[in-house]
């Protein structure tokens, strides 16, 4: 199994603004190496600069990721995408796609109290060519898994041009905000597929936790900080040469107003078996009425050849995801690392 590691060093200096950020937990390891310590600097009028380092190589190692900052520094809860292999089986030869139809039970935004057990219900129509099989399966991709399995069995086979009701059992958090959960389907030779023209695009579902269960929860408090947008990009997009290689992804969020934000890199590969480890949400806290934009920055490096997608999410105070953003990577046998 391949594996990813992804560190965030962040640096954020923000003038009248204050800032408060989470770091990536540490990975298993085998040789501690040591992080480099970046320096704040403060940027001109209301905006902050986020520029982390991060290594990986094909023998677990040991970074820890630090931050310099000119107040506070705190750990958020860590996310790990991991997409368990499977022995791949008969598979026809034809397409598989599906379309996003309705949200049959949890509507985006209903509120949970923590431990709260629920079923979440998408209904699905099978666009491709293939008919969905009960070899075929539900996978969790990314985000918030909710206590949920790794993956769960179609009940039975949905034809071409059908719809059908796909469910999983989940459980709220035990703490609160907001959580988002991101799941795709896998055929016969446990290759992943979604939704859009390239098939490759998850459904999800985003909960609330706290307050009355059952209920919607407001994304914004009038007054309050809000994300009005967020980008992200990668380059290069594609890359063939000698391996381990980084890629750097760079995003810049637009927000006003006085408050919290989180947000985390969220990415996925439809490559069975393929593990991200990603590093906590960063959670920044600001002062000043704003508006400001500031800039994140992560790398991230593999050593085998995939191909994968990413987005930055917004987490808090409103739900807020940047355009997707593809990456490719080709490793040339026989060619060394730089």
């Amino acid at each position: 199994m391949l594996r990813c590691k992804l560190i965030l060093t962040f640096v954020l200096a923000l003038a009248l603004a204050g800032c408060r950020l989470g770091g990536a937990g540490p990975a298993a390891t085998t040789t501690p190496a040591p992080s480099p310590q970046p320096s704040a600097t403060v940027p001109p009028a209301d905006t902050a600069t986020v520029a982390p380092t991060a290594s990986a190589t094909e023998t677990p190692t040991l970074a820890a990721a630090t931050a310099t900052v000119t107040e506070t520094a705190t750990a958020a809860p860590s996310a790990t995408a991991v997409v368990s292999p499977t022995a791949a089986g008969t598979q026809a030869a034809g397409t598989d796609k599906a379309d996003f139809v309705a949200d049959v039970t949890v509507p985006d935004g209903t509120t949970f109290t923590p431990g709260q057990t629920f079923v979440k219900t998408w209904q699905l129509k099978n666009s491709g060519t293939n008919a969905w099989t009960t070899a075929y399966a539900l996978v969790f991709v990314r985000g918030d898994q909710m206590s949920g399995p790794a993956s769960v069995p179609l009940s039975g086979t949905v034809t071409p041009g059908a719809t059908a009701e796909v469910s999983v059992s989940l459980t709220a958090p035990n703490k609160l905000g907001s959580f988002t959960g991101f799941w795709m389907l896998r055929n016969a030779a446990g290759k992943l597929f979604g939704l859009s023209a390239d098939a490759n695009q998850p459904v999800y579902l985003k909960i609330n936790v706290g307050g009355a269960p059952g209920t919607p929860q407001p994304t914004a408090v009038p007054g309050s900080i809000s994300v009005s947008a967020v980008t992200l990009g990668v380059d290069p997009a594609s890359f063939s040469g000698a391996c381990p290689h980084t890629y750097i992804f760079s995003g810049s969020l637009t927000s006003s107003g006085a408050g919290k934000i989180s947000y985390r890199l969220e990415a996925s590969s439809d490559k069975p078996g393929f593990v991200f480890d990603l590093p906590a949400a960063v959670e920044s806290t600001f002062t000043g009425a704003g508006p400001r934009t500031f800039s994140v920055s992560y790398q991230l490096t593999f050593t085998g050849s995939v191909s994968g997608q990413a987005t930055l999410h917004v987490l808090t105070p409103n739900d807020l995801t940047s355009d997707q953003v593809s990456f490719s990577l080709t490793c040339q046998s026989g060619t060394p690392a730089p």
